[in-house]
């Protein structure tokens, strides 16, 4: 893999090199993943409702993440396009598992059927 070295700006915590708000939107989709897995394998409903809940959270969190980094794409720093790329694709890639767990907790069923008269 060519390692692109980041601007200094844009690296973050100079020991792990990460911002605070990167791990925003991974930590989010952790959970839902996490509840979409208990949804499945207990058939938790409760669980299965507080992943599809989050929709709004995580499209949120992400959102202002994605309109963060665009700002510092106008930034006049040399590798800013190599930066933005590896950045957005922090936000997109667990917007997509999200997608997935969503999907999981879907097929659980989270409302009784109407009883018949």
């Amino acid at each position: 893999m060519n390692s692109v070295p980041l601007p200094r700006q844009l690296l973050g915590d100079p020991q792990t090199g990460r911002r605070p708000d990167q791990d925003a939107v991974p930590l989010a989709v952790t959970k839902s993943l996490s509840a979409a897995v208990q949804a499945v394998s207990q058939k938790d409903e409760l669980a299965a409702r507080t992943v599809i809940s989050m929709k709004q959270e995580i499209s949120s969190i992400a959102d202002s993440a994605a309109a963060h980094e665009a700002q510092r794409l106008v930034a006049e720093e040399p590798k800013r396009i190599p930066a933005y790329a590896i950045e957005i694709d922090i936000i997109e890639k667990p917007k997509r598992i999200y997608y997935f767990a969503k999907r999981m907790a879907k097929t659980v069923e989270t409302e009784e059927p109407p009883e018949k008269p």
